[in-house]
């Protein structure tokens, strides 16, 4: 298994089960045009979705962390 590890500004440590995700969509927020990382799982249900707002430095890392992992996982 791989895992990708995110710290957020909610004080909290995810490790993130590669494997374990079906689809990730990166988005720009509407209201304040931060970029939004959105993830969904293998079990396809909406509400265990992982979602990272990038208003803070670290959520902005946070969200360049897990695109550069798929990034390098990615198949072409």
């Amino acid at each position: 298994m791989k895992y990708v590890r995110v710290e957020t500004d909610d004080q909290e440590v995810r490790w993130i089960n590669l494997s374990q995700i079906s689809r990730v969509t990166m988005a720009t927020s509407a209201t304040t045009d931060d970029p939004l990382l959105v993830v969904f799982f293998a079990d396809g249900q909406a509400e265990t979705k992982f979602e990272i707002d990038g208003h803070s430095d670290l959520n902005r890392s946070a969200i360049n962390r897990v695109t550069t992992v798929l990034d390098r996982l990615a198949v072409e």
